[in-house]
């Protein structure tokens, strides 16, 4: 497969979110059916399930209604990246790089007191290299926690254990709902 310059996809979110979930960049996948972890490998949605405690077949529910109970929580999702340059849809391969304006956007949503990002090799080491600056925001009040990614890539843990560790958005991040 040919490397591609490829463009990502549009934040989504709620009036009010306290809590920002960032990607590294979206899968091949997800971008040919433009949605957040559209790859149906993918835990992301499964994760959120068990996190929110939503019903068991929240995973299939449609797109657009997935999204609506996230927002309604209080929870925004987007990625680091605006747009790279990658083969396949390894975050090892991502290189060329231009971020999202993510100052903007919590700038745009003062709400926001915590940044979740899925996967510490990939958002986690975007989001360091261009947001080192919002990792310790005590002015602000932000949090920023790293969490196990949910891309069918990392087989380094099970969904049950993820799920534990990503139940912090509840526990850390939305605590003062």
């Amino acid at each position: 497969m040919n490397d591609y310059f490829a463009s990502g996809l549009a934040p989504v979110s709620g009036a009010h979110p306290h809590v920002l979930i960032l990607g590294s960049y979206p899968s091949e996948l997800s971008l040919q059916r433009h949605q957040y972890y559209g790859n149906p490998r993918n835990q992301f949605w499964r994760i959120m399930g068990m996190v929110l405690s939503f019903r068991s077949d929240f995973p299939e529910l449609p797109y657009q209604n997935r999204l609506n109970c996230l927002t309604a929580h209080g929870i925004a999702i987007w990625d680091v990246l605006a747009s790279c340059s990658r083969k396949g849809s390894s975050d090892s391969s991502i290189c060329d790089t231009i971020p999202n304006d993510i100052r903007r956007f919590l700038a745009d949503h003062p709400s926001i007191r915590c940044i979740a990002l899925n996967g510490k090799t990939g958002a986690g080491h975007w989001f360091q290299r261009y947001f080192s600056d919002l990792l310790n925001d005590e002015d602000r009040g932000l949090r920023v926690i790293s969490l196990p990614s949910t891309s069918p890539a990392y087989a380094g843990m099970s969904l049950e254990g993820k799920a534990v560790i990503w139940r912090q958005i509840t526990e850390v991040c939305m605590k003062s709902e």
